[in-house]
Parts: C-alpha cells; structure tokens; sequence
C-alpha cells in the first residue's frame, strides 16, 4: 500500500501568515524552488501544516525494506514478477491552503529527479501525485511535465473527484494517466463524481486494461462503472508499437505547431482582450462551459431534454451542429473545442482545422486545408484520406446566398471520408427549432444542439474567473452584477456579463451610478460590436445614440412590442 498526502491532509491552523506570504514571494522561479526543497528536506518549520501527516507516515512505512523518506517525496522498491518496480510518492501539498490552490502550489522537479536517483535500476516506474498537474504554477508545470512523461511508464492522481485515463505521447515520452474519483466521499450529487475505484493492469506493454467501478449506496455495493467503460465497466488502450511511433510523433509535431501558430490568436475574439484591463482576457482563464442543449431556449420537458458539454461533443464521433444567438458565445465555444482537440490529440487522433464559414469563398478547400497544416501538393491527397480531421466551422449559414458554399463543402465532405464536422450557426428566432439544414442533412448527419442564456450559475462562475486572486468583496460584486442584469433587463449572454465585469472592474473602488453604468454599457456595446446593415464605418458614437434615441421615442409613442 502506497499513499500520498492531499490537500485534507493540512492543518491549516498551522500555517503562519508571515512566513506563507514570505515563501510564496521568493519561490517564484525554479532555481529559488529546488533551493527551497534541498534545505528543507528533513527538518523544517515551515512544513507545520503537514507534520502531523508526515509523523503518521514515517510510523506506517517503518519496517518497509526498500524505501526512502522525506518531508517532500517518499520512493519505494519492489519486485513483482521478476521486474523490479519502483513508486514515486510526490508531495503535492506542502503549499496547499485554501480552495485558491490551483495555479499556487508547487511540486518541483527536485522530487522527481531524487526519487529517479534511487529508483534508476527498475523496469517500470510509477508516479503518484494527489493533485492533476494542471495545478501547480505555470513554470513548475513546465517543469515536471516533461521529466515525468520521460521518465514514468504511469502517473496516477486524484483532488478533482473526477474520473479519468488517457494514454499520453508526446515528445518527452508515452505515459499511461489515471485520474481517480472518490472512493468513501459523501454521495455526489452529479454522477461525473460518483464515488468508485479503478483497477489498471498493464500486459506486457502491448496495452492496457482498466476496470472502472462505481459504488450504489442504495445497495451498499460496488458495481462495474458502465458510464465510462464497456457494459462490463472495462475499457483498453492500445500502446503503439514502434513502427508506429514515428508516424504519431509526426503528426504530434504539427499539432504543436498548430497551436503555436493559432491559439494566441484565438484570444482576440474576447471583446475585452485589448481594453485597458488587469485581467488576463484569455480563453483559457475566463472561458465559462455554457449549457448545451438538445432545445431552444430550455423548451423541452425534462426528461426529454439531452446536454452536452466541450468534452461530450469532442468525445463523440459525430457530426454536430451548434446553434447560438446573436452574442452567445458560437465563436469562444468552437475556440474553446479547437484549443481542447489539440489538448486531446493523443487520445483521439483528430487533426484539428478551425475555419470562419465565409473563408471558403476564397479559397479552394483542399488549399486552404494545404496552407493550414503545411502540406504539400502532391501530399494532401494521401493526407486527407489517411487522417482523421475535426474540421471545426465557425458560423455555418445555410441560407439561399450561401448554397455555392454550401455545395463545396459538401462535395469536399462527400470526398475525403475521414472528415468529422462541428459547426456553430446563427440561431435568430427564439424557442424555433431551425430546418434551413435539414436539405443537407442527408449528407452531414448532423446532431443539432442550442446554447443557452447564461443562467446564475455560469455568471457566477464568470465573476469567480474575473475576480481571482484580486482583494475584492467577491460575494457583493456578485450580488450587485446580478441585480443589474434583473434591473436593466439585459441580456444575459457572455458579452454582456464580460463587459459588466470590465465596468465594476473600473469603478470597483467609487459607487456605482446606475445610469452610469448603463451609459458605459451601450457605449461600449456600440463601439466595439459591428452592427452590420445598420451603419457604415464612418456612423460616429454620437449618430448612433440619435438614432436609437429616435428609435426608443418611437417605440414609446407607438407602443409596437414587435419593435422592440
């Protein structure tokens, strides 16, 4: 039995302000960090929080043979089969403190690379970590991702209660991950947490084999886990030979080289990402999941109604069809897809293209897919029918004007065989479900979908995103963003809470006078949105409040809802 301390191992009561304020200040960087983990590797009385922990632990593992303790990771030798196996214990908590801990806490690559010192003569290595890597800081991630994928064969975690594999390769290595849910926890009360336990058994590195089990509290039993697995709760994955392997690297290459050239990039359809804001206005840190579902406007009863998420779309093998209004949040959400099947790519093996619908106009397709993976011309056929490709389509229109186009995806789509399609298209009329598609949906097979208004739930989540790590009343900034959405009727879409947030942002510190802030509001909401077929470039801020205060008298002295 091996086990490793998580965040609930921490008294918290022992932290000391001062000397957690003077240690988070000076390990900013790697150097100051493996200083701080070579001098406090035995003693230290700045791992208080954890001492309790650390004194029950050098109790359990006492009389274990082959085994090396620290305050920080613990590594142990065993032999299994006539292989010798070696575990890595990191200590992923000696810095946790609050519900705040992600992006905060520290593993350094000074644990891994002492545990690999002791553990250097075995045949398979495995790390355990409680908290995924994705939590610590940028530059410890940087860190210790490469040398564990390089160096471990598996690397299991926990924290997000949240269960999940995937077989990794990359350019530092193949690795097997394992995300544990919760095994003895409360009763969820979402089934993505249930509480359960994974058995993963490795066969002579030809693949490998996890059984997932979830426990019924009603019957006090665990049972196989059939949501994730097979009907028995199993699932396998393949480890590529070596054949393979330089052709997978091949493609992982490009896929890198496609998010270095695009990603950044992607960043700029945040309408705030260039204003004057000390918020990091990128996908990755405020993008909020909306709800997806299979229905406009949460029209349908309950028990009919289907929901999907970023995951559940890339998950699938389908062709999807995403409808959105005006300001919804089309283009972040296929964004959001293209950014997480590049992040997927060693599991799926999709090579990710995203295109605005209206560029096909100009370009030849099989051109434009060329110039977008680098592809030669006397390669891109063998290209497109020997790999699988997520063609994301951003804004898809299927109207009378738009059939040329239309019929040149289809006739590309209806060629390369391997070719699945997720698209975003404007959905203008409320609780209608549209049938412009249905023409061509012979062809596309298409599972169509709706984002939904932003409900409290996902506004919340915004303002949590907005307000990280600054020293404001996080709960009143809250209240006072949703009273405003009630008082002013507006509507409650990403746009809209995105600019509140970079109003209250500006005034955080003066009172909030509300027709001033409904002033900077449809200010801001005039000059940064174009409003086409309305007004030509040279239609200034001022003709534009005229002409809407014209529009509102008319609307009040005709008293025509069909105006408003």
């Amino acid at each position: 039995i091996f086990i490793i301390s998580g965040n609930h191992d921490v008294y918290r009561s022992k932290i000391d302000e001062i000397i957690e304020t003077g240690i988070k200040g000076n390990l900013i960087n790697t150097e100051n960090l493996e200083k701080f983990i070579s001098s406090n590797r035995e003693d230290s009385i700045y791992l208080k929080r954890l001492e309790n922990y650390k004194d029950w632990e050098k109790d359990f593992y006492k009389d274990y043979p082959h085994s090396q303790l620290s305050n920080f990771e613990n590594s142990f030798k065993l032999s299994l089969d006539n292989r010798s196996i070696g575990i890595s214990c990191f200590n992923s908590s000696w810095l946790c403190k609050n519900d705040d801990d992600k992006g905060n806490i520290l593993l350094g690559k000074n644990q891994i690379e002492n545990s690999l010192i002791f553990l250097k003569e075995c045949d398979f290595k495995v790390a355990l970590v409680h908290h995924p890597l994705e939590f610590f800081n940028e530059f410890d991630f940087e860190d210790i991702k490469p040398l564990i994928y390089k160096n471990y064969d598996t690397l299991l975690t926990g924290h997000v209660h949240k269960l999940d594999s995937e077989y990794a390769q990359n350019l530092n290595g193949r690795i097997f991950i394992s995300v544990a849910n919760s095994t003895i926890a409360d009763t969820p009360k979402e089934s993505i947490y249930v509480n359960g336990y994974t058995v993963v058994d490795f066969n002579n590195h030809s693949n490998i084999q996890v059984e997932y089990r979830k426990y019924i509290e009603k019957h006090e039993i665990f049972v196989p886990n059939t949501d994730i697995g097979t009907e028995d709760g199993k699932k396998t994955f393949e480890v590529l030979k070596d054949e393979k392997l330089a052709e997978y690297y091949g493609k992982l290459e490009l896929v890198q080289a496609i998010e270095n050239r695009v990603v950044d990039s992607l960043n700029d359809h945040i309408i705030m990402s260039n204003n004057n804001t000390s918020v990091k206005c990128s996908i990755e840190n405020i993008f909020v999941q909306p709800r997806i579902l299979n229905n406009p406007k949460d029209s349908f009863k309950k028990e009919e109604t289907l929901s999907y998420t970023v995951d559940s779309i890339l998950n699938d093998s389908i062709n999807y069809l995403i409808y959105g209004s005006r300001e919804s949040g089309k283009t972040l959400l296929i964004d959001k897809i293209f950014i997480e099947a590049i992040n997927k790519f060693s599991t799926s093996n999709y090579l990710p293209i995203l295109l605005k619908f209206t560029d096909i106009k100009s370009k030849d397709l099989q051109r434009i897919f060329r110039e977008f993976f680098s592809i030669s011309a006397m390669e891109i056929e063998n290209f497109l029918n020997g790999n699988k490709i997520l063609f994301l389509i951003d804004d898809i229109s299927f109207k009378p004007e738009h059939k040329e186009l239309i019929f040149v995806l289809k006739e590309f789509i209806k060629k390369y065989k391997n070719i699945r399609v997720i698209a975003t298209s404007n959905h203008t009329l409320d609780n209608t479900i549209p049938t412009d598609y249905l023409i061509h949906n012979e062809l596309f097979n298409f599972n169509i979908c709706f984002i939904q208004d932003f409900t409290s739930k996902e506004i919340k989540l915004l303002i949590s995103k907005w307000f990280e790590g600054k020293d404001v009343d996080l709960q009143e900034n809250m209240e006072k963003l949703l009273k405003s959405f009630t008082d002013f009727k507006l509507p409650k879409t990403p746009l809209s809470v995105t600019l509140f947030l970079w109003i209250f942002e500006r005034q955080e510190k003066k009172p909030i006078n509300n027709s001033v802030l409904v002033e900077i509001f449809i200010e801001n909401i005039l000059e940064k949105t174009n409003i086409e077929n309305i007004y030509s470039d040279t239609f200034d801020f001022t003709n534009k409040k005229r002409l809407l205060s014209y529009i509102a008298k008319y609307m009040k002295i005709n008293g025509d809802s069909d105006l408003s």
